[in-house]
């Protein structure tokens, strides 16, 4: 069995997604495949995130560009039938809990702060 990773520029366009895609149907073992974040993403989750800090509404505008982002990539890569649920399911992990994620945002403006990253510590 084999352990499949791809992220940033790999899984960043339609183009790149279908690479992957071969990538794994040529694969003649089983195959556990880990995606992350579409390319670009992470940063703008950052960069928003960093907007709401300086308490600018901007933030609201970039959080909904990255949402946009996933459902484009689904109209290009999902097909007709089945895009319905995946819109849905997008849109429930994005902004499921609107109040929680309308808190969290609030809190970020108001306090003008995020917590800082916890360092990575990577076993030898």
């Amino acid at each position: 069995m084999k352990v499949l990773k791809f992220g940033g520029t790999s899984v960043g366009t339609p183009e790149s997604l279908r690479s992957v895609k071969n990538i794994v149907e040529s694969c003649d073992e089983r195959v556990i495949v880990v995606v992350s974040a579409l390319g670009g993403i992470t940063d703008r989750l950052i960069a928003t995130a960093r907007e709401a800090e300086k308490g600018s509404p901007a933030y609201q505008d970039m959080f909904r560009e990255i949402i946009d982002r996933h459902h484009a990539m689904t109209e290009e890569m999902v097909p007709a039938d089945e895009r319905p649920q995946v819109i849905l399911a997008i849109d429930a992990l994005f902004l499921g809990n609107q109040k929680h994620r309308f808190e969290a945002s609030r809190g970020i403006s108001c306090f003008k702060t995020t917590t800082k990253p916890m360092p990575i510590r990577r076993k030898r």
